[in-house]
C-alpha cells in the first residue's frame, strides 16, 4: 500500500477551523492538476517497459518525480485595537511515480493509496485570525499490456478518517495486474500562515530499482534555501530565473534497490538530500534568496550554546515559590524527609529526575483532552528542553552535570543536521556516579540509555556555574565523550514456561507463562501492556504526590472532568485481555484458543533494576499431532516465532545496526503426560556460537519432566557487514529449533 509520508508538518497539527472546501471546488481543482499532470511532456513518463535485465526484479520504478513550488505574500490583518501584516505562505508539492508491476507482491504493495485529503488550523487574538489549510489530489492511471488506459477517478475513493478539521481517504486502484504499469501522483496544495515549512527529506533509494529519478524546485526570492546531500548523493543544480526566483533540480538514473530491509540506517547508509525552504526572519543568518549548504557542525553548536544560555537565564529567573515548578516540588519533598536519612548523591538525582519526569508527562491539567488508553504509552517531549532543565536542576542541588548533544544511530551524523532541533539531547552527571539520564519518552527508565545513541560520539556542554545571572554562551566549555553501550545480559528477556498436556483425553496443550524483561527490553513490554493508571500511581505514590482526583476536588467543574477521568479509566481497562492476546499472537503467529488468565505482576518504572514481569496462563492446539497410538509434539514452537532472513537478504554488503545488544531465553518445563515416554530429545541439543552471537538450547529429562533451556544472543549493537555470514548462522539456528519435534510414545 502507498502511503503519503509528505505532507509536512501538517500531519501533526490541531486543527480547529470549521468547515472544508466545497466538494465542487475540490473536484474541480482535481482535474485541473490530473489535465496538467498527465498532459506532461517528460520523457521519463512515456516508459512502459523495464529493460531486460530488471525482469526478475518485484517491480521497477520507471520514472520518480517530485516538484516543488513555494511563494509567499502579505496579508493584512485587522482586528479589535490592533492590525498586522503576516507573510502568508503558498506551498505545492507534487510526487509523480510510474511502476512497472512484475509480481503478486508488487501488485499488493502498490493496490492502494492512502491519503490525508484535507486539513486546517487557525488561531486568533483580538479578532485576528490566522490560518493553515492544505488539500491533497491524487490521480492514478493504469496502463495495460496492449497499450489501453484506464483512470481510477477520485469519486471511487473511501473515507477513513472524517473529523472536523482532517480528513484522510483512502483510494484502491481496481483491475491493476502483474504486467502493468501504474502511473500516479500525490500533489498537496497547502496556505500557510502559521506554521513555516518543515525540512524534506529525498531518499534515492527505494524497495525497487528506480530508472529515473528527479526533483524540479521553483521557489520565490522571498524565501532562503538549504539544503545538504548526504552520503553521496549528487548535487543540486541551481540557478536563478527572470524574475530572480530560486530553481533548483537533480536528476540521476539507474539507482539500485535497498537490499537490507531490517537491521540497517537509512540516514548513514543510503543517499539522501535534506531541504529546507524558509522565509528569514530578523536575526537569521541567511538572507533573503540565498542558498546554502545548511549551518557547520560548528555553527550548529554556537546555536545551540546560545540557546542553553537563554534558557538557563530563563530558568534562573522563574519564581521558585510556583507549585508548579518541579524546584519548588523538590525542596518541598525534601524538607519533609529531613528527619529522615539523608539522601546521598544518585538517591537525590533519581528523585529530581523522577519530579521532572513527572511533571512533564504525568501531571494531569484539567483543560487537556483525556487519554488514557494504550496511545498514551507512545508520548513523547522534546527531549532537548528536557535536558536543558534536568542539567540545571541538578546544579541547583549540586550534582554536577554536562549537556550531551548526540546523534540517534538511525539519524543523520550531526555534521549532517541542518537545525538544533534535529540531535539528541541527555545528561551525564559526575557526581554520584557517572549516569547518563535521557527522556525517551513517557516510559523512559532512570539511567537507561536509548539503544539508538547508544555506541554514538556525542559533544558535551557544561557551564562553569549555572547558578550566575551573567551566565552567557560563553561560559559553556565544549568537549567530546562517547556513549556507552549495554551488554547483551543487560538487556534480558527471559520467558519461563511451565506446559501441560493430556493427548489421551485432547490435542491442546496448557501454558503457564510468565515473561520477565530488563534493560533495553522493557519498553516495548511497558508500551504493548501497561496503562497510564498503572505507572501514574506507582510514580506519584514514589513520590510521596496525592492523586489528581483528590487534590482537585474543589470545584464542580474539576469534579465533573474527574468522573469523566475515572470512567475513561474503567472503560479503557476492558481492553486488558486484548491486550495480552495482540501480544499472544504476535510470539506465536496465532492466538491462543483460550487466554485463562493474565496479569501484570511488575511494571519496572522506579528507579533501580526492576523488572518488567507479566504472566498468563493460555491453551494452544496444533503442538500436539496424532501418530496412531502416539503423538508428536511440536515443541519447537514454544519458543514462538524467530526472525528470519530472506533468500534476497542473505548477501549483504552493508553494515548491521542492531536496536542493542540482547539475550532471549526460554526456561521450558515439559510434564509427560501418564502413560507415555518421550522419544527424540537428542535433537534439542544445540550449539551454535561464533562472536556475533549464538544460539543454544539444552534439554534434560528427569523423572516425569523434560527441561529445556533456549537462549539467543545478539553480541553486539554493531556488526560489520563482514559478520553478516556470522549472524545468519545463529539465526537459521533458532529458526531450525522452531521445527523440532518429539515423539510420546504410548507405554
Amino acid at each position: 500500500m502507498i502511503k503519503l509520508a509528505v505532507s509536512l508538518a501538517l500531519t501533526t497539527l490541531l486543527f480547529s477551523v470549521q468547515g472544508f472546501a466545497q466538494a465542487d471546488d475540490y473536484a474541480k481543482r482535481s482535474k485541473e492538476i490530473a489535465n496538467e499532470i498527465w498532459s506532461d511532456k517528460d520523457p521519463i513518463f512515456a516508459l512502459k517497459d523495464a529493460p531486460a535485465e530488471y525482469k526478475n526484479e518485484s517491480a521497477v520504478i520507471l520514472s520518480k518525480k517530485y516538484t516543488l513550488e513555494a511563494s509567499a505574500r502579505s496579508k493584512f490583518k485587522m482586528g479589535i485595537l490592533t492590525m498586522a501584516v503576516n507573510k502568508e505562505i503558498i506551498y505545492r508539492y507534487c510526487l509523480r511515480e510510474r511502476v512497472k508491476i512484475q509480481d503478486k507482491s508488487a501488485l499488493d504493495d502498490f493496490s492502494e493509496i492512502s491519503y490525508e485529503k484535507f486539513s486546517k488550523r487557525s488561531t486568533g487574538a483580538m479578532l485576528i485570525k490566522m490560518r493553515d489549510k492544505s488539500a491533497t489530489y491524487i490521480g492514478t492511471r493504469v496502463i495495460k499490456k496492449d497499450g489501453s488506459v484506464k483512470e481510477t477517478m477520485l469519486e471511487e475513493a473511501v473515507s477513513v478518517k472524517d473529523e472536523k478539521n482532517i480528513k484522510e481517504n483512502k483510494l484502491a486502484i481496481p483491475d491493476l495486474q502483474i504486467g502493468d504499469v501504474l502511473d500516479f501522483f500525490i500533489q498537496t496544495e497547502a496556505q500557510l500562515e502559521l506554521t513555516p515549512l518543515d525540512p524534506i527529506e529525498f531518499l534515492l533509494a527505494s524497495d525497487y530499482p528506480i530508472l529515473n529519478y528527479a526533483i524540479h524546485g521553483n521557489v520565490s526570492k522571498k524565501y532562503a534555501i538549504e539544503y545538504k546531500n548526504v552520503n553521496n548523493a549528487p548535487d543540486f543544480k541551481i540557478s536563478k530565473d527572470e524574475d530572480n526566483d530560486i530553481v533548483f533540480s537533480l536528476e540521476k538514473k539507474n539507482l539500485s534497490k535497498i537490499t537490507a530491509t531490517q537491521w540497517y540506517s537509512g540516514y548513514r547508509q543510503l543517499p539522501y538530500v535534506k531541504l529546507h525552504i524558509f522565509l528569514p526572519g530578523n536575526g537569521s543568518r541567511f538572507k533573503k534568496g540565498e542558498i546554502s549548504k545548511g549551518l557547520t557542525e560548528a555553527e550548529i553548536f554556537d546555536d545551540i550554546k546560545a540557546d542553553f544560555s537563554y534558557f538557563n537565564l530563563v530558568l534562573l529567573n522563574q519564581k521558585v515559590t510556583s507549585y508548579e515548578t518541579p524546584k519548588y516540588q523538590i525542596k518541598e519533598y525534601l524538607k519533609k524527609k529531613k528527619d529522615g536519612p539523608a539522601l546521598n548523591d544518585l538517591q537525590k538525582t533519581a528523585l529530581i529526575y523522577q519530579f521532572l519526569h513527572f511533571n512533564t508527562y504525568l501531571r494531569v491539567w484539567s483543560d487537556e483532552p483525556i487519554v488514557v488508553g494504550m496511545e498514551r504509552n507512545t508520548y513523547a517531549a522534546n527531549n532537548k528542553y528536557f535536558a536543558y532543565t534536568l542539567s540545571l536542576l541538578l546544579k541547583d542541588f549540586d550534582i554536577d552535570n554536562e549537556l550531551v548533544v548526540v546523534s540517534g544511530r538511525y539519524s543523520p551524523e550531526l555534521k549532517d543536521f541542518l537545525t538544533t532541533d534535529e540531535p539528541k539531547y541527555l545528561v551525564h552527571t559526575l557526581t554520584g556516579g557517572s549516569l547518563f539520564l535521557a527522556d525517551n519518552g513517557i516510559l523512559s527508565g532512570f539511567g537507561i540509555i536509548p539503544g539508538d545513541i547508544e555506541g554514538e560520539p556525542g559533544v558535551t556542554l557544561q557551564y562553569g556555574d549555572s547558578k550566575s545571572r551573567n551566565a552567557r554562551a560563553k561560559d559553556i566549555a565544549q568537549g567530546k565523550i562517547k556513549i556507552p553501550v549495554s551488554s547483551a545480559t543487560a538487556n534480558l528477556r527471559l520467558e519461563k514456561l511451565q506446559v501441560k498436556m493430556d493427548p489421551g483425553a485432547s490435542q491442546t496443550i496448557e501454558i503457564s507463562r510468565q515473561v520477565r524483561s530488563t534493560g533495553l527490553y522493557k519498553k516495548g513490554d511497558q508500551i504493548s501492556l501497561l496503562y497510564f493508571e498503572d505507572y501514574y500511581d506507582e510514580v506519584r505514590k514514589s513520590l510521596n504526590k496525592q492523586p489528581f482526583w483528590d487534590e482537585w476536588e474543589d470545584t464542580k467543574k474539576n469534579r465533573a472532568f474527574i468522573d469523566e477521568y475515572k470512567t475513561a479509566l474503567i472503560k479503557v481497562k476492558s481492553s486488558s485481555k486484548d491486550n495480552f492476546l495482540a501480544e499472544l499472537k504476535n510470539n506465536y503467529d496465532k492466538a491462543p484458543k483460550e487466554l485463562k488468565s493474565f496479569a501484570v505482576d511488575s511494571l519496572g518504572v522506579l528507579p533501580g533494576p526492576g523488572a518488567m514481569q507479566y504472566s498468563c496462563v493460555l491453551t494452544m492446539d496444533d503442538f500436539l499431532k496424532k501418530a496412531g497410538n502416539n503423538f508428536i509434539f511440536e515443541v519447537g514452537k514454544l519458543i514462538g516465532t524467530q526472525t528470519r532472513v530472506t533468500d534476497q537478504e542473505r548477501t549483504r554488503t552493508v553494515d548491521i545496526y542492531m536496536p542493542f545488544a540482547r539475550t532471549l531465553a526460554h526456561n521450558i518445563t515439559i510434564n509427560i503426560p501418564a502413560g507415555y515416554t518421550v522419544e527424540g530429545i537428542e535433537s534439542l541439543q544445540k550449539d551454535v556460537s561464533n562472536e556475533s552471537g549464538y544460539f543454544k538450547s539444552k534439554a534434560t529429562l528427569q523423572g516425569d519432566k523434560l527441561y529445556i533451556d533456549v537462549s539467543k544472543q545478539y553480541s553486539h549493537n554493531f556488526d560489520p557487514a563482514a559478520n553478516w555470514s556470522k549472524i545468519l548462522t545463529f539465526v537459521d539456528a533458532a529458526n531450525d529449533f522452531t521445527n523440532t519435534k518429539v515423539l510420546l510414545r504410548k507405554k
